[in-house]
């Protein structure tokens, strides 16, 4: 396999919304390129970059996909993201190893949701995007129009790079500007906005000298870099128009990996890097996958230096030298070995089992960390058990497997409610997760809706004495206890403070008492959930010079404290979480008329073009459902973040139906 230099390389990533063509782009790009035969369709399960079995079923993108292609003389990978909402932390990884996001968007539909995401995503990488306007071809299809909306959506430096011939079925072919006499009104208001980002080029403009060609393939990268320039262009993969013009347009105007420095912490501290080949070997893993076949695969982006198959590294956990397996490139699932991989290109790695999404790869063992890297949060939960029982080691070590390669899917076992829960970014992004635990790792769960993780607390003070004697026919037990309970300050947790005086109880047994204590707090008193931010007192007691032991001051202190709290007018505490509502600007007033009855606070909304972003305050409990819920209001379209932000207490009425829920729940259980 030829080898490229790192200026000769391109890193680019293919996002937008679903439906908007992308699989089928990346096809015939590696079609144009002499890479496969054909073009494939997605209902036909035949694209190279949805080679999974779960994407062909569906008929669309689920995962990313990495593809490398030669064209002119530069070597270019390509990754495709999967362009669903349930599916957007997979976009994440592969963002960040590009240098380059071409944003595709359909002729009629125009910009979308998940359109605006990629280009904030893209944004916040700092990387630039160029637009492609697919499907010219169809009925209602105006190029005009397109970039009318795609410049009310992110400004006016969006500038047509090139026109179709016409509008509609009749779209023969693309025409750039920088190539027909005709188009001198569209060239020099391309040229107009890119010279802005070079102050020597704007001020000769001016004044009238004409730009050569090897002034503008300087200015437009560094125009697209800067965010001053964003070109758009016409695009019919149906009738073969504009892919040409697209790769031509890579070849010109892509900025390689030496175009901008990538900021890592190094050991915590801030550090901008530049590939080099002379650099200390460094790479940054963006997807990782685990082959029933292979075994763990890492995608990684060189970031400097040389790495080497076979080569002996560290990890993301730095704690020894790892020799690594075969290094490769890849097209979709076929993969390519290599001797090494230099500065700024993308390959994968295999046999490195302490490597994973967003760690790093290095000669050098320091703690390395991609400064800015952010997964979106999960939305949806299920609990979940193996319908088999022994399965559950089996079960725990799928989900980590399926969280290794995703990093958006969690699974946790709920301290508060003693359930395993798995979180998604949706409901078909969990369902298919759980496919693939029982198609791949051949366990079965059994799902339902999780329990909202309450608190118990106290509001009120109260005292208790409580003895516990025992005779068993030998050896008794016997402990007594008096304790005085009241509420400690929210967030603070347990304090325990022993006030015996004289020895009533004796000095060994008093940590008895307060693990006696500590067990309660965590079994909980009225419905099972743990007991927070309480201050005990032990103040007395009795103890018994042949009987009182261990477990007589536990199960006393224990009973006691169940008592107590009984009598200090106890409570639940609920979670609280910002929740961040992204929808048209139509479909606003239904949002807040929704999160009114569910007991939301509205902090405010803020306008991003056609989009608004409702922000509120609301308890866990009144979105359980609330992925599903939106998108019926929605049209599908509405998007939310939710992050805990505190614990309150929960309205009186509320008290005694998560009590009676709770004695409904164990009645089941036995």
């Amino acid at each position: 396999m030829a080898t490229y230099s790192t200026d000769q390389i391109r890193n680019l990533v293919l996002g937008g919304h679903s439906s908007t063509g992308k699989t089928v782009l990346m096809d015939a790009l590696l079609h144009k390129a002499g890479v496969i035969t054909r073009v494939g369709r997605p209902e036909e399960k035949n694209t190279v970059s949805d080679y999974e079995a779960d994407e062909k079923e569906r008929g669309h993108s689920i995962y990313s996909s990495l593809c490398h292609f030669n064209y002119n003389g530069i070597e270019i990978n390509l990754a495709d993201v999967p362009g669903g909402m349930d599916f957007f932390g997979n976009a994440v990884g592969p963002f960040h190893a590009a240098d380059m996001a071409i944003i595709a968007i359909d002729a009629v539909r125009g910009v979308e949701v998940n359109t605006r995401r990629f280009v904030k995503l893209a944004q916040d990488v700092g990387i630039p995007c160029v637009f492609v306007v697919n499907r010219m071809d169809v009925d209602h299809a105006n190029f005009n129009e397109a970039v009318a909306g795609i410049q009310e959506s992110f400004g006016v430096h969006c500038k047509p790079f090139a026109f179709a011939n016409a509008n509609g079925p009749t779209v023969a072919s693309v025409t750039t500007i920088l190539d027909d006499p005709k188009l001198s009104r569209a060239r020099s208001d391309f040229v107009e906005t890119a010279v802005e980002a070079d102050d020597e080029l704007l001020e000769r403009y001016l004044e009238g000298e004409e730009l050569t060609q090897e002034m503008l393939n300087s200015v437009i990268p560094k125009a697209m870099l800067a965010g001053k320039l964003y070109p758009v262009m016409p695009l019919s993969l149906a009738k073969d128009v504009g892919i040409d013009t697209l790769l031509d347009f890579i070849v010109r105007f892509a900025p390689p990996p030496t175009a901008r420095a990538v900021k890592v912490l190094v050991d915590n501290e801030e550090k901008l890097i530049k590939p080099a080949a002379d650099g200390a070997a460094l790479g940054f893993v963006f997807k990782t996958i685990i082959d029933p076949f292979v075994g763990r695969i890492n995608y990684f982006r060189v970031l400097s230096g040389v790495l080497p198959a076979g080569g002996t590294f560290y990890t993301a956990e730095n704690e020894r030298a790892e020799k690594s397996g075969a290094m490769f490139k890849v097209v979709g699932k076929d993969q390519h070995n290599v001797e090494h991989l230099m500065a700024g290109d993308i390959g994968a790695v295999s046999k490195m089992d302490t490597l994973g999404t967003a760690g790093f790869i290095s000669t050098e063992q320091h703690k390395y960390e991609l400064a800015g890297l952010k997964f979106p949060s999960p939305m949806v939960a299920l609990a979940i058990e193996p319908l088999a029982r022994g399965d559950e080691a089996k079960m725990f070590q799928s989900l980590r497997r399926i969280g290794d390669e995703d990093p958006t899917f969690k699974a946790d076992r709920n301290r508060q409610t003693k359930e395993l829960v798995v979180n998604g970014m949706g409901t078909l992004h969990i369902d298919l997760m759980l496919n693939k635990l029982k198609a791949k790792y051949g366990v079965k769960v059994i799902t339902r809706q999780p329990k909202v993780p309450y608190l118990e607390t106290i509001t009120g003070r109260a005292e208790t004495r409580y003895r516990h004697k025992k005779q068993t026919g030998g050896a008794g037990q016997f402990g007594e206890v008096a304790i005085k309970i009241e509420p400690n300050e929210r967030g603070k947790g347990f304090n325990f403070v022993d006030e015996i005086v004289g020895g009533v109880v004796p000095g060994q047994f008093i940590p008895s008492v307060e693990k006696g204590i500590a067990a309660v707090m965590e079994e909980g008193v009225l419905a099972g959930y743990p007991v927070v931010d309480v201050t005990v007192r032990l103040w007395d007691g009795k103890s018994h010079p042949v009987d009182s032991k261990d477990i007589a001051f536990q199960v006393a202190g224990r009973e006691a404290f169940k008592q107590a709290v009984t009598e200090a007018k106890p409570t639940f505490l609920e979670p609280i979480g910002m929740i961040e509502v992204t929808v048209p600007n139509e479909f606003m007033g239904d949002i807040i008329s929704d999160l009114n009855p569910r007991r939301g606070r509205i902090i405010g909304s803020e306008s991003q073009g056609n989009f608004q972003v409702i922000k509120a305050e609301v308890p866990y409990a009144e979105v359980a459902n609330y992925s599903n819920d939106l998108r019926s209001m929605t049209q599908g379209v509405g998007t939310y973040t939710l992050e805990f932000l505190r614990y309150e207490v929960v309205p009186s009425h509320m008290r005694d139906a998560i009590i009676a829920q709770a004695q409904k729940e164990r009645e089941a259980a036995k």
